[in-house]
């Protein structure tokens, strides 16, 4: 019932051998895909040589990946799925990255904004970051240790005696100026 007008119909579906793959596939993506293999083995089953299959088909899809995107986007998509992911998935995430690294000049999602951000942060002891999600997030600077000279010290009692009246009477924390410092500062 093929109809010779139509090559949709019309191809031959007699089982071919398998061609070599004509991507080129590198060391690095190679050890990447890898790992994706070990990460997500074989369902119960399902022939080990099948799985081999199917990885050797993923790497030569995703060769022309840069392999640094393309370890990113495997990492992001071991922590939110459960399934070997496909060739598109892993595309998909890796162009996401490069938008993002290659963004607007200078706007959201660059480097240079995420510099910006860090420059005119007044914490010493915080950063700003970008998430797995491109969003951006403070972070406690890693191997900060905190002093106490960085903060203002308590409140002596002289220095409380010459605080206006009303901020006494109300009892507002400010420091070591609590009900206690209030009561004390009273009686005396």
């Amino acid at each position: 019932m093929d109809m010779p007008d139509n090559p949709i119909l019309n191809r031959n579906t007699s089982p071919a051998p398998p061609l070599r793959s004509i991507n080129r596939v590198s060391k690095e993506t190679t050890r990447i895909v890898g790992t994706i293999g070990l990460r997500f083995p074989p369902a119960s089953g399902t022939d080990p040589q099948q799985h081999a299959a199917q990885l050797a088909l993923l790497a030569s899809d995703v060769a022309h990946v840069p392999p640094e995107y393309l370890e990113r986007a495997a990492n992001e998509w071991a922590v939110k799925s459960p399934y070997m992911p496909k060739a598109s998935e892993l595309i998909g995430l890796a162009q996401g990255y490069v938008s993002r690294s290659t963004g607007p000049r200078g706007g959201y999602g660059s480097q240079e904004y995420l510099d910006r951000a860090n420059q005119n942060c007044s914490r010493v002891d915080l950063e700003w970051i970008y998430d797995a999600g491109g969003n951006m997030q403070l972070r406690q600077r890693e191997g900060y240790k905190s002093t106490e000279r960085e903060y203002a010290l308590p409140l002596t009692d002289a220095e409380i005696r010459k605080m206006p009246e009303w901020i006494i009477k109300m009892g507002i924390t400010i420091g070591d100026l609590d009900a206690d410092h209030c009561a004390r500062i009273r009686s005396a």
